[in-house]
Formats: C-alpha cells, sequence, structure tokens
C-alpha cells in the first residue's frame, strides 16, 4: 500500500513515540533551585536560629530554626470569637518537641 515509503514512515513515527514518551519521564531543566522560601520565611528562620543559639542548650538548632520558622511564616486565617495561642510558643514548642 505505502510501498517504499513505509518504513521511512514508521519509522518517524517510531522516533516521535520515543521522544514523547521519554520527554515524560525526565525531569524539567528550567525550574528554579527548589527553594520557596520567601525573604520573610529566611528571616524569620535566622531570628530562630539566634534565638536558639543563644537560648537553648541541648538542641539541634538548625532543625529547631526550620520548624520554627515554618510555622512562624505560614499565615493562618483569623476568625472572629476565636482565640489564638501566641504563634511564638507553638512554634517553639513544636520545635523542641520535634528537635
Amino acid at each position: 500500500m505505502l510501498g517504499e515509503k513505509a518504513i521511512p514512515i514508521y519509522l518517524v513515527g517510531g522516533v516521535v513515540i520515543v521522544l514523547v514518551i521519554g520527554s515524560t519521564f525526565t525531569p524539567v531543566i528550567s525550574r528554579g533551585s527548589g527553594t520557596t522560601a520567601s525573604a520573610k520565611a529566611v528571616a524569620i528562620t535566622k531570628q530562630e536560629y539566634a534565638y536558639c543559639r543563644s537560648n537553648l542548650d541541648d538542641v539541634n538548632c538548625a532543625c529547631f530554626a526550620d520548624i520554627a520558622g515554618q510555622v512562624l511564616s505560614t499565615d493562618t486565617p483569623e476568625f472572629r470569637g476565636t482565640v489564638a495561642a501566641d504563634k511564638f510558643e507553638l512554634a517553639r514548642s513544636q520545635a523542641m518537641q520535634s528537635c
């Protein structure tokens, strides 16, 4: 039916299929460095690291600062008529339990 053109058509089709399948499983190279921390989150993490170094003994300060920084940098919705815990106490207690 296709005669002489059958083999090149099937080869081109096979190459296209291989490229499409291969491109779905390869990671995207154009992404950033993988960090999504804002300047605010970085500043909070540094502040908590300094707090840990000056006030706490026997604690992994890098772990403490990371967890406390994550808790403090998340925005929590405020509802009328509710009482929220102090964010610093919450963050530091969670960090102490985890590290």
